[in-house]
């Protein structure tokens, strides 16, 4: 009877290390890999990028940006969402809706923030670089009824921030000493945020 019973709790062992090993791959390890590509998908786009980190407002108070990119158009200021589903929404909406297979929920219009950020960074960086910014989805997102402006989606962000022929008025030289000194002073005011980058 004993080994009978030690062969069950042996076989019961097996299988909750299985379990566990299962759900830790699944709710862990998996996310974990996606958000460490999605970051170096990111970090490649860039000339450099800072992620996570806190800006003063001017307000006495802070903000938590998701990443800021150096490119060859500028500053990149990145809001970075794992939102899935199904969104609609505009840029004149106070809030957008997200179906998903686990129902339908609304979100803050994220592009508010966004703007309040830029706006933040503008001055700061003056007439030597010029600023946008882009809320950013992954791949599990869609925009039916069409995507917002200032909306990106992570595989579409080289064609937009990569090396392009310039158009008039695009040309961008990076390494210009007033161009480098904004940055450095974009860079000098930044420290690191406690917030999650790319876990939402």
């Amino acid at each position: 009877m004993h080994w009978f019973m030690d062969s069950l709790a042996a076989v019961g062992l097996v299988s909750l290390v299985a379990v566990l090993g299962y759900w830790l791959k699944r709710v862990w390890w998996l996310p974990r890999q996606a958000r460490l590509q999605r970051k170096q998908f990111i970090a490649n786009i860039g000339k450099e990028v800072l992620f996570g980190v806190m800006l003063p407002d001017g307000q006495d108070g802070f903000f938590h940006v998701d990443a800021l990119l150096l490119t060859d158009i500028g500053v990149v200021v990145l809001d970075i969402r794992d939102w899935d589903g199904m969104i609609y929404g505009a840029e004149n909406m106070h809030e957008w809706t997200v179906m998903h297979h686990n129902g339908r929920y609304t979100i803050p219009n994220p592009l508010s923030s966004l703007y309040d950020r830029i706006a933040v960074i503008r001055p700061v960086l003056g007439e030597w670089l010029p600023v946008q910014g882009r809320v950013l989805f992954g791949p599990n997102a869609s925009f039916p009824k069409g995507r917002p402006h200032w909306v990106s989606v992570l595989e579409e962000m080289p064609m937009e921030f990569q090396t392009r022929p310039p158009g008039p008025g695009e040309i961008l030289d990076l390494h210009a000493p007033n161009a480098q000194a904004a940055w450095q002073r974009l860079k000098s005011l930044t420290s690191p945020s406690p917030h999650r980058v790319l876990a939402r």
